[in-house]
């Protein structure tokens, strides 16, 4: 009992001080009164220190949940005297854009999760019209290319057309002088004819026509090619010690049958411009 008493005296002392604790009758009744007081006050004490805990936390919580809402009225730029009607106003753009966007249960947290798949798709819609922007201005870039060559083959059609004429011109000056030239050949088949004919009436014999003058000339030609061709195997023989007077005789040989063919072949072609002249 003595240290209930003590206990008791103690808890008098620290809740009412030490000159305001009264004095009393110490016995069984009295020291049960007394401890019936202190779990009271102590009961009180604890639900008050909780219930101001209490306070302090959804002081806090209202603080922070004013602080949101405030921070969401400054985003929505909703007025604190038309926060009422301003937040009507919202809840139906907000149940409208739900009815919009297809949601069966709108809530702001799916307004917010559908606002952030749009923006998503947004962003990639944005970024496949970037992408097609920059192929568009790839071929942009090739149709300009295009139109450059275009251009330049324009100027060269333009500059082929324009020589084109001119060819045209020199092949028109070109077919003209070959009439002519054509022209003078027949005239001259024709005096050639007729000198045949005189030639032919005073006894001249048929292998100095004109005609066969000519195939006697290739003859004679093809064959000064083949004396050149065996003159220069010849040369080449002549640098060899032991066939080289024999080769220099061949050579001698061939050289003055050759000058003899061209004096024969020389003497007729005057013959034959001697006679036409006198005819």
């Amino acid at each position: 009992m003595n240290k209930e008493i003590v206990k008791i005296n103690q808890w008098l002392v620290d809740t009412l001080g030490t000159a305001d604790v009264p004095a009393y009758e110490v016995d069984r009744r009295t020291l049960s009164l007394l401890q019936q007081l202190q779990a009271t006050v102590d009961a009180n004490d604890e639900h008050a220190r909780r219930l101001t805990e209490h306070l302090r936390v959804t002081r806090a919580a209202y603080a922070a949940e004013q602080r949101r809402l405030e921070a969401a009225q400054r985003r929505l730029g909703v007025e604190r005297v038309h926060l009422a009607s301003d937040s009507q106003r919202v809840l139906s753009a907000l149940a409208h854009s739900a009815q919009l966007l297809g949601l069966d249960r709108p809530s702001p947290a799916g307004l917010l999760l559908e606002h952030a798949r749009l923006e998503r798709e947004q962003q990639a819609l944005a970024a496949r019209l970037e992408r097609e922007q920059a192929g568009l201005r790839g071929q942009q870039a090739d149709v300009k290319q295009l139109l450059v060559q275009e251009a330049a083959l324009e100027r060269q059609l333009t500059e082929a057309a324009a020589q084109q004429g001119a060819d045209e011109a020199v092949i028109q000056q070109k077919l003209a002088k070959s009439r002519f030239l054509s022209g003078k050949m027949q005239e001259y088949k024709s005096l050639v004819r007729k000198q045949e004919g005189i030639l032919a009436q005073r006894g001249f014999s048929e292998e100095l026509t004109h005609d066969m003058i000519l195939r006697r000339f290739e003859f004679l030609t093809q064959k000064r090619g083949s004396l050149e061709q065996l003159q220069l195997k010849l040369k080449q023989f002549g640098e060899l010690p032991p066939d080289a007077d024999l080769a220099r005789v061949k050579i001698a040989e061939m050289e003055a049958e050759l000058e003899k063919l061209e004096a024969q072949f020389n003497d007729k072609i005057h013959g034959i411009h001697t006679a036409g002249s006198s005819g």
